[in-house]
């Protein structure tokens, strides 16, 4: 019992089909990328004005140095403590830190979602 030709997968299908999908990972992981990066940026750019604006409330927080500065932010002292700037750039680039994390979750959530739904289907 030998294969037929009905049977065999036509190799130029499987190899359009890999080189389409390439493309959406990569078109997909530079998006990804991009927001991440200017994600991280924001989030510099906001600590450092906290620092720079607010150094009574950079003291409060313990003056954190590194990987301690994103736990601080978070921690319920120190979002007390943050609800306190009256600086308008440190406002602003805390609404900036804001939406651009906001849109890198939503955005992680979205490719995941369809991703699952794409290969249940697929």
């Amino acid at each position: 019992m030998g294969l037929s030709h009905a049977n065999c997968l036509d190799y130029n299908k499987v190899s359009m089909f890999n080189e389409d999908m390439a493309l959406i990972e990569l078109l997909l992981g530079a998006v990804w990328l991009v927001l991440m990066l200017r994600a991280a940026m924001a989030e510099y750019q906001y600590y450092q004005s906290v620092k720079q604006f607010e150094p009574v409330i950079w003291q409060q927080l313990g003056a954190p140095a590194w990987f301690k500065i994103p736990m601080v932010f978070v921690s319920g002292e120190g979002n007390r403590l943050l609800k306190q700037v009256t600086h308008d750039k440190v406002r602003s680039l805390a609404v900036k830190h804001r939406q651009t994390g906001l849109q890198f979750i939503t955005y992680v959530v979205i490719v995941l979602v369809s991703a699952t739904v794409f290969f249940k289907f697929a």
